[in-house]
């Protein structure tokens, strides 16, 4: 990664260079070629003024004034072309010149010419003599200078370009390198099971920055997501062992008759059915985090949901020797219909309904209403309540308050079954509860 960041910014550095003495040496061309036209003109126009016509074919003391001007000037010539009123013509003009019959009617109106070309810059003003003959003055000097210098002193500049580049580069590059290089140590440690390793705290807002603590902040939800594996794994382990001991311990006794058999049976049957229902708890978890539950929705009305629902929750208290008060339509004015699937909306009650039956003192309550158009099953009990910082753990997998005994209740897992249904089936579910005074679960889908 240095090696190919040190490359991307020499290449960039001598690309920009090209460019920019490229265009400076074709711009400063134009511009220096266009200056000494204007110059040439100009001269063009005082010489008009300065050189006395006289036979410029023959005279030689013509033609060394001319050249000396031309050396003052630092010209490559001074030339003078005189046309009679007749056309005849006096002097001559360098090859190079060429004036066109367009060319002379300006000169003769007193309009200076300025031309260019490949070979020479040449400049022209004339002036028209008593006697109405045309005198032509041209200057001419040599283009500007070709590349050669230029690109040799762009040679050596890039030379010392790549170096100090490269050098730059390097460090440059090893600087920017050095936070990704040990993001990806930090990532190989934690692939390999380390799952306390960190970056160093980034202290910049840029996207190295950013890199960093993103993963730091994956590697802290690993690790949080480890543990409660870990936690959840250990609680699974106690809780099939505990009625595994009491089955094997009451098959035991029975083998050796120091058992009841009506008693030792009743024990292992309710045991089984606990083992059976953890069982079947783990396995919809399973299902639910792998999204292969299967759901078949359809419209349903709330209140006959929850008014068939009424006589499997009345089983279930009187097995407690619990009160049910029911109000399937608490509302006057009809709920609407929901979309669920009515089997899993009824397994979400269930585990509702037996967790409200674990920790009641005399009753329980349920209600289905409209509220601010949500159909809301409410499922409440009159037990000891949750402590308040124990509210937002209520539905995690195995979750039990420090105050409430491992033995009571079912498989500890109906809660985050309920919520995982209800919001796969596209509602809500809440829990609300005083301390001393019950707690209640609700259950909200959209009327449709």
């Amino acid at each position: 990664m240095t090696r190919r960041i040190t490359v991307a910014l020499v290449t960039l550095v001598l690309a920009t260079m090209t460019v920019a003495a490229l265009g400076t040496i074709v711009l400063t061309r134009s511009a220096e070629r266009s200056s000494t036209l204007r110059r040439l003109e100009a001269q063009a126009d005082s010489v008009a003024e300065i050189i006395p016509v006289t036979s410029v074919a023959t005279d030689p003391a013509d033609g060394s004034q001319r050249a000396r001007i031309a050396q003052l000037l630092q010209l490559t010539g001074v030339h003078q072309l005189v046309i009679g009123p007749k056309g005849n013509e006096r002097g001559n003009l360098p090859a190079t010149v060429s004036l066109t019959d367009a060319d002379l009617d300006r000169l003769a109106a007193g309009t200076t010419i300025g031309r260019a070309t490949a070979k020479v810059l040449w400049g022209a003003a004339a002036r028209t003599t008593p006697r109405g003959a045309l005198v032509v003055t041209v200057l001419t000097a040599d283009p500007p200078r070709g590349l050669a210098p230029a690109l040799r002193w762009f040679a050596w500049s890039a030379l010392a370009a790549v170096a100090i580049g490269t050098v730059s580069g390097s460090l440059l590059a090893r600087r920017l390198a050095r936070p990704v290089l040990e993001a990806a140590a930090v990532a190989g440690r934690i692939s390999a099971g380390d799952l306390s390793a960190r970056v160093e705290e980034p202290s910049t807002a840029d996207e190295l920055g950013r890199l960093g603590r993103a993963l730091n902040d994956m590697a802290a939800q690993l690790e949080m997501s480890k543990g409660h594996e870990r936690a959840f794994l250990m609680s699974v382990s106690h809780d099939l062992r505990t009625p595994l001991t009491s089955i094997r311990g009451f098959a035991e006794a029975l083998q050796d008759g120091v058992a009841e058999p009506t008693a030792a049976s009743a024990v292992i049957l309710g045991e089984s059915r606990r083992l059976e229902r953890l069982i079947a708890d783990l396995l919809d978890l399973a299902k639910l985090d792998a999204r292969q539950f299967g759901f078949e929705l359809a419209t349903a009305d709330p209140g006959e949901e929850t008014s068939r629902f009424v006589d499997h929750l009345r089983v279930l208290a009187a097995a407690r020797d619990l009160n049910v008060i029911a109000e399937p339509n608490r509302d006057a004015s009809p709920t609407g219909s929901i979309v669920v699937d009515r089997d899993r909306l009824r397994q979400v009650l269930d585990n509702l309904a037996a967790n409200a039956c674990d920790f009641a003192s005399t009753t329980v309550w349920l209600t289905c209403r409209t509220i601010d158009g949500n159909a809301v099953i409410e499922v409440a009990d009159d037990g000891p309540g949750i402590a308040p910082g124990d509210l937002d753990s209520v539905f995690d997998r195995l979750y039990r308050a420090d105050d409430q005994p491992r033995d009571r209740g079912g498989s500890g897992l109906g809660l985050a079954i309920a919520r995982d249904l209800t919001t796969a089936m596209g509602g809500r579910i809440q829990v609300r509860s005083e301390r001393g005074r019950g707690t209640m679960f609700s259950v909200s889908f959209p009327l449709a």
